[in-house]
C-alpha cells in the first residue's frame, strides 16, 4: 500500500472533533482573489477565475490528524514494504491500444502512428538475452538509476546502492524508520523516528553531503503518559520534501505550511497556522508532496466540502511562491499515483482504472494529463512509466505463477516487449537512453528492448 493511500484511508475514518483538536498546521491566504482551478465530472480540466470568500482558507486540520492516526501504521507498511497486489482476467481483445489527450472541453481519440502491433512471441522467463540477478533475501520494492551503473533500490529491510557491473550491493542503509527520495544529483534519507528526527542528503555515490537535525519540543509530563516517544518534532517528518536541486525544502510544521533552505535557517511561512478559525470550509491542500522543483510542488491534493463532510482527491500542483493551483486529474476511488515506483524523475502515472484500461500520465512541463489506453482493459491495474514519459510498462497476474509484463511505446502505442513471469512486478525502471528494462518480480530481470 502506498503512503498517500494510507493517509487517504485515515482521512476517511477521522472523527471531526478529534481532527479539530489535534490539528497543528492550518492554511489560509492573504489575497482576496486567486486563480482557482476546479474539475468537472464530464471535463477533465476546467479553469475558472473566481473571488475567494472571506476566510476561504485551506486548512490542514485533517492532514495533521491523519498524520497522528497513521504514524504507527505507516511505519509498519514501510518496514514490511507492502505493495498493491494485482490480479487480472485474461481477455482476447487485441489491437485495441490507443492514446487520448485529456482536453478541457472534450475527449478525443488519436489513432496510434503504427496501429499494427507485432505478434507476441513465446518468450521464456530464462531467455538468453535476459540477465537475472538474484539478491539473497532482497526483493526490490522500488528502484531508480542514479547513474549508468548504479541502482538506488529499497527492499523490506534496507535501502541500498547496487552496482550493475559487479552485481553487488556497494552501500546499504537500514530501512526500519527511513523514507527515501531521489533528487537530481543524489538522494535523501529521512528519519521518521520522533526521538531521532533528521534528514540526510547523499551524492550519486552514496557519500554524505549534509546531515540536518529536525528541531523538536520535549513532551510535558501528561503527554509522556500516552506517547511512545519523548519529544515531538516541530516539523512533521512525513511531510518533508527536498527540492530537486537539493537546496530547499517544503514541509508542514507548528508554524504552518512552510518553505526553507535545506539547512532550515531561513523559514518562510506560506500559509500560517494562526489563520485557522475553527471551522471547516471548502479547501485545497497538498496531502502528499511527491516532487518539488522550480517553486512548484506536485502530488496528491485533497479538497474538503463542508456541506457534505466529504473530500475529493486530485493529482495537482501548487506554486509555493504565488499560491497558484493546477488540478490535472480527479482521482477515482481505486486510483493511485505512481511515478516509476516511489522515486520521482519527471513523470507520474495514475493506475487503478477498472474500466477500459486507461492510464492517465503527466510529465513535468505539460499543461494537462495524457491518457494512454492499453490493449487489454485489465492492464491499467498495475503500470510504471519511464522518467520522461516515453515508455509505459504494464504488469498483470493472471493466476498463481502466471503473470505477464508488457512494454509500450507511449507515443505510438506499439508493444515493444512482452514476457511471461512467475509473479507480477513489484516495481520497474525503464532506461530510455540505454533502452534497458529493469523489473523486480522477486528476482531482478534486466532486459534490452
Amino acid at each position: 500500500m502506498k503512503y498517500n493511500d494510507i493517509l487517504a484511508q485515515a482521512m476517511d475514518n477521522l472523527d471531526e472533533k478529534y481532527a479539530i483538536e489535534t490539528a497543528k498546521c492550518f492554511t489560509d491566504t492573504d489575497k482576496s482573489s486567486a486563480r482557482d482551478i476546479s474539475v468537472d465530472a464530464d471535463n477533465l480540466i476546467e479553469t475558472n477565475i473566481q473571488s475567494k470568500k472571506s476566510n476561504h482558507i485551506a486548512k490542514f486540520a485533517a492532514i495533521a490528524a491523519a498524520f497522528v492516526c497513521v504514524a504507527a501504521v505507516s511505519g509498519f507498511f514501510i518496514i514490511n514494504g507492502n505493495k498493491v497486489q494485482v490480479q487480472g482476467t485474461l481477455s482476447n481483445n487485441a489491437e485495441s491500444s490507443q492514446i487520448t489527450s485529456d482536453l478541457p472541453s472534450e475527449e478525443t481519440t488519436v489513432k496510434p502512428e503504427d496501429a499494427s502491433f507485432p505478434e507476441k512471441e513465446d518468450q521464456n522467463i530464462h531467455k538468453d538475452t535476459d540477465r537475472i540477478v538474484t539478491l539473497a533475501g532482497y526483493a526490490i520494492n522500488d528502484m531508480t538509476k542514479l547513474d549508468e551503473n548504479t541502482l538506488l533500490a529499497n527492499s523490506n529491510h534496507s535501502i541500498f546502492l547496487y552496482d550493475l557491473r559487479t552485481d553487488k550491493i556497494i552501500k546499504q542503509f537500514d530501512n526500519s524508520a527511513i523514507l527515501d527520495q531521489k533528487i537530481d544529483n543524489g538522494f535523501v534519507l529521512k528519519s521518521i523516528d520522533y526521538d531521532n528526527c533528521y534528514y540526510e542528503i547523499y551524492d550519486l555515490w552514496g557519500n554524505l553531503v549534509n546531515h540536518v537535525d529536525i528541531p523538536v519540543t520535549p513532551l510535558d509530563e501528561e503527554e509522556l503518559q500516552y506517547a511512545t516517544y519523548k519529544v515531538k518534532p516541530d516539523i512533521e517528518p512525513f511531510s518533508i520534501c527536498v527540492s530537486a536541486d537539493g537546496k530547499s525544502v517544503v514541509y508542514q510544521s507548528v508554524n504552518g505550511f512552510c518553505t526553507n533552505t535545506v539547512n532550515l535557517d531561513n523559514e518562510k511561512v506560506i500559509i500560517p497556522a494562526d489563520k485557522f478559525n475553527g471551522g471547516f470550509e471548502e479547501f485545497n491542500v497538498m496531502l502528499d508532496i511527491m516532487h518539488y522543483e522550480d517553486d512548484v510542488i506536485y502530488g496528491l491534493a485533497v479538497r474538503y466540502f463542508s456541506e457534505t463532510g466529504e473530500h475529493e482527491r486530485y493529482f495537482a500542483s501548487m506554486n509555493v511562491t504565488t499560491g497558484e493551483w493546477n488540478i490535472y486529474h480527479k482521482m477515482e476511488e481505486h486510483q493511485q499515483i505512481l511515478n516509476g515506483g516511489e522515486y520521482i524523475d519527471n513523470s507520474f502515472i495514475i493506475i487503478g482504472d477498472r474500466s477500459g484500461g486507461k492510464l492517465p500520465y503527466f510529465c513535468i512541463g505539460d499543461n494537462q494529463m495524457t491518457r494512454f489506453v492499453c490493449e487489454e482493459g485489465y492492464e491499467s491495474e498495475n503500470a510504471f512509466i519511464s522518467p520522461n514519459g516515453k515508455f509505459i510498462l504494464t504488469s498483470t497476474e493472471h493466476s498463481m505463477f502466471n503473470a505477464e509484463i508488457k512494454l509500450y511505446d507511449a507515443k505510438t502505442g506499439r508493444v515493444l516487449l512482452t514476457k511471461n513471469t512467475y509473479a507480477g512486478a513489484f516495481t520497474a525502471y525503464i532506461d530510455e537512453d540505454a533502452r534497458k528494462l529493469y523489473v523486480s518480480c522477486g528476482d531482478l530481470f534486466v532486459m534490452d528492448f
